[in-house]
């Protein structure tokens, strides 16, 4: 799997997961190192993601818990920006 995030003239590298997406390798691999340092260097953006399992454990919440989000449904490819990206 491939994760990826992008705003208004910004993006993040792309992460490559080469397991199954767990809540605990989701913050490890994802949320600490990326998200988090990418959330902190811009003030006031709203973070958007599905609603699969590891995004909505809740050691994945709570690691985002300073971050202000975007609630999404899952599944739901024609109203992810990323897709299309």
């Amino acid at each position: 799997m491939v994760w990826g995030a992008i705003s208004f003239h910004r993006r993040t590298p792309l992460v490559v997961v080469r397991r199954n997406l767990t809540a605990q390798r989701y913050v490890d691999e994802v949320l600490r190192p990326v998200v988090l340092p990418f959330m902190s260097r811009r003030p006031g953006l709203t973070f958007q993601q599905d609603n699969a399992r590891s995004h909505t454990a809740h050691l994945s919440t709570a690691c985002l818990s300073a971050c202000r989000k975007l609630l999404w449904p899952a599944r739901s490819p024609y109203l992810s920006p990323i897709e299309h990206a």
